[in-house]
């Protein structure tokens, strides 16, 4: 007979209990939750551009998976932004991750700031992100104002990277590298990338799409150690 594992029995009995309680009360079951992605697109950018519409689409079939709509990107308005965020993503948790490029970042960052203290997050990738004011676009200054406290952040999210490529004309190598610092994340270098658009020959992202599909592998492998 094998040794009784005291851990394993008590983890199995967390998982069963709220289960066994709803069949007592004649309650369906509820089915494990299914990973979200949200993807944040940037300064001038809508869910048809770039790479955004190509990732859902690559996705769907492992997650719900939803491109925000932000409004009036061309002249963005960083605390409509928040408002919107707030109505479409609404609350994180470890099922959820969020992939967010340029001014989507800050955007992104500053709404998790502005959750509540017992929130988790399962993942965070940011591409050409940036959480510092930008020379050639002093308009959207107002997003990058007050600081984000970057440390307390990284705290509550799980995994954490951001993309930036040498070869980056509106968001410097720099300020992307020093965002994946503030982070602790991983900085994950795209030699001759630009600015991960469109034009610089991004309509798709395979790179990305394999590091979220491990994250959502990552979900999945803790949903069933938990059965």
């Amino acid at each position: 007979m094998s040794a009784f594992n005291g851990v394993g029995f008590l983890r199995g009995l967390a998982w069963v209990l709220p289960f066994v309680s709803a069949v007592a009360l004649g309650s369906p079951l509820v089915a494990p939750e299914k990973p979200q992605v949200y993807i944040v697109p940037g300064y001038m950018a809508t869910p048809e551009d770039h790479w955004f519409r190509w990732l859902q689409s690559e996705l769907e079939s492992k997650a719900e998976v939803t491109v925000v709509t932000l409004p009036n990107p061309q002249a963005p308005s960083a605390q409509a932004w928040q408002q919107q965020l707030q109505h479409s993503i609404g609350e994180v948790n470890s099922h959820t991750v969020i992939v967010a490029h340029s001014l989507g970042s800050i955007a992104t960052l500053r709404f998790l700031q502005s959750l509540p203290d017992d929130w988790a997050l399962a993942g965070l990738v940011l591409v050409a992100g940036f959480d510092q004011p930008l020379a050639k676009l002093p308009q959207l200054d107002a997003f990058t104002a007050p600081p984000i406290d970057t440390a307390g952040l990284a705290r509550r999210i799980a995994h954490r990277s951001v993309y930036a490529s040498p070869a980056d004309t509106i968001v410097p190598f720099a300020h992307s590298q020093r965002l994946a610092i503030g982070l602790n994340a991983e900085l994950v270098e795209v030699p001759k990338a630009g600015h991960f658009l469109a034009e610089d020959g991004f309509r798709t992202f395979p790179q990305l799409y394999r590091e979220v599909t491990g994250l959502l592998l990552e979900i999945e492998k803790r949903e069933s150690e938990m059965r």
